[in-house]
């Protein structure tokens, strides 16, 4: 997975954590894949999503 790019938004996944870059604003999710887990010190605190990526953080991703 490169994980920055945005794809079509993944179908019938729902995400509602408004501050992930893969967030599309309509609630779904654009990242290629997503990997669910407890989160272990890598920035997703707060959901259980291993994919979360802040946009706030993510200015010089690309």
């Amino acid at each position: 997975m490169q994980p920055y790019t945005k794809h079509e938004a993944l179908r019938d996944v729902k995400c509602s954590v408004e501050s992930c870059h893969f967030n599309d604003c309509d609630g779904r999710c654009t990242a290629s894949e997503i990997e669910v887990s407890p989160c272990s010190g890598s920035g997703c605190e707060g959901t259980l999503c291993a994919t979360f990526v802040d946009k706030t953080k993510c200015d010089d991703c690309f």
